[in-house]
């Protein structure tokens, strides 16, 4: 790597910085909008200056004067307070909604996984003759108990996440994904009865689009499109690096 491309490297790589300040930025300033009682109040204190100024023009005008300053500063002081308070509660948000999303994304993907090791074990059984009727039902009744356990950590995730205040969350998005796997498992059951494993495939390959979809509703704040799309090109310039090596 030369000087010239490692200069570049770390300057794409300080992009990501730069972004995370203004976001930090943009959310200060959403915050001052809660402080707008500071809009009135400027041109009511310099009207207030001018007042006494005419009417003390001596010394005694600096008493309220410099009362005015206090209050001013007081709320200055209030409102970074106020968004540095904010902040440590969103890094706080943050860790918790990053131990959810790396928790149940384990427990919902190795779900699905074992749901689908079973179908591939029924398919073939299926084709098979006769003799395999016991295998076929211990068969179903084990895709049914994995497909039961996936079922209740998606329901323990929605409790858990109706208890938690989260960043950059859709529950609007969240809540159609859910809805869609919980009549995909319904159609999965109806299936399993019926030995139908042609739209059992098709239903378990609609669950796991939505669960990647919840997945990616959970990391949001670490998968920003922008970001994503940055990272895509310090991964080309690593590569072609690495060609040239």
């Amino acid at each position: 790597m030369t000087v010239g491309t490692f200069v570049g490297f770390n300057l794409m790589r300080s992009w990501f910085f730069f972004r995370r300040g203004m976001r930090m930025v943009k959310r200060f300033y959403r915050g001052l909008v809660t402080w707008w009682v500071l809009v009135p109040f400027l041109p009511i204190a310099w009207l207030a200056y001018k007042w006494v100024s005419s009417v003390f023009p001596g010394p005694e005008a600096n008493v309220p004067i410099e009362m005015l300053g206090i209050v001013l500063g007081s709320c200055i002081l209030l409102s970074m307070k106020d968004f540095a308070d904010s902040e440590r509660r969103r890094h706080q948000m943050l860790e918790k909604q990053l131990r959810i999303c790396n928790n149940y994304r384990w427990k919902l993907d190795n779900g699905l996984e074992k749901v689908q090791e079973i179908l591939n074990l029924l398919t073939p059984t299926q084709e098979a003759s006769s003799t395999h009727a016991g295998d076929l039902d211990s068969l179903s009744d084990e895709f049914l108990a994995r497909l039961n356990s996936y079922a209740n950590a998606l329901e323990k995730l929605q409790d858990e996440l109706g208890r938690s205040e989260l960043a950059d969350f859709s529950s609007s998005r969240f809540g159609r994904n859910v809805d869609q796997i919980s009549g995909d498992i319904l159609l999965a059951r109806d299936c399993i009865s019926g030995h139908d494993y042609n739209r059992l495939s098709s239903a378990l390959n609609s669950m796991s689009y939505e669960n990647k979809a919840i997945i990616d509703n959970l990391r949001t704040p670490w998968n920003y499109d922008n970001d994503k799309a940055h990272e895509k090109l310090i991964d080309n310039l690593l590569a072609r690096e690495a060609v040239k090596a």
